[in-house]
C-alpha cells in the first residue's frame, strides 16, 4: 500500500485539497453573494447552497480511494480526473469573478487557479513522457543512420 501511495501522491493531495475546499465552502458561508443582478451571478450564487460541499466531499473521498487503492477498474481513474478538472476549473472561474465583482484578491482564487493547473498537467504527463521518448529514439535512430553512411554504410562479414 506504501507503493501506491508513493504512485499516486499526486491524487491523494488532490483529494484531500478537495475535501478542504468542502470544510472551506462549509464553515464560510456566503462566499459567492451577488453584488449585481447578472444571470452568473445567480449561478455562482448556487455554489454556496448546501448540497455543494456534500458533493465536494464525496468527490475528495473518491479521489483519495482511487488513489490509494490504484483503481483502474470502469475508469475509475478517469471519472476521477474528470470530476476534479470540472470542479476545480469551476471554483477558479467562481473565484476569479467574484475577485473581479469585489475588486480584490483572494488567496482561495489562487489555490484553486494552481490547482486546476497541476491536475491538467499531471493528467497529460504521461502523453507528453511517450512522446518524448518517441522522439528520442526516432532521433537515435537517425543518428546511427548517419554514422553508418559516414563510414561508408553497413560492411558485410
Amino acid at each position: 500500500m506504501l507503493v501506491r501511495f508513493f504512485k499516486n501522491h499526486f491524487w491523494i493531495e488532490q483529494g484531500a485539497e478537495t475535501l478542504w475546499m468542502a470544510w472551506y465552502l462549509e464553515y464560510f458561508k456566503n462566499s459567492f453573494a451577488a453584488h449585481d443582478h447578472l444571470w452568473i451571478d445567480s449561478m455562482f450564487g448556487h455554489l454556496d447552497d448546501p448540497w455543494v460541499p456534500m458533493i465536494l466531499t464525496e468527490i475528495g473521498i473518491f479521489a483519495l480511494i482511487v488513489g490509494i487503492w490504484d483503481l483502474h477498474r470502469f475508469c475509475a481513474r478517469q471519472i476521477m480526473v474528470g470530476s476534479l478538472q470540472f470542479v476545480w476549473t469551476l471554483f477558479a472561474v467562481a473565484f476569479v469573478w467574484h475577485d473581479l465583482q469585489m475588486g480584490m484578491l483572494s488567496w482561495m482564487t489562487g489555490i484553486s487557479v494552481i490547482a486546476c493547473i497541476r491536475i491538467f498537467a499531471n493528467y497529460i504527463k504521461p502523453i507528453l513522457h511517450d512522446k518524448i521518448l518517441e522522439n528520442e529514439i526516432n532521433h537515435d535512430k537517425m543518428l546511427e543512420n548517419e554514422i553508418k553512411l559516414v563510414n561508408g554504410g553497413d560492411k558485410r562479414e
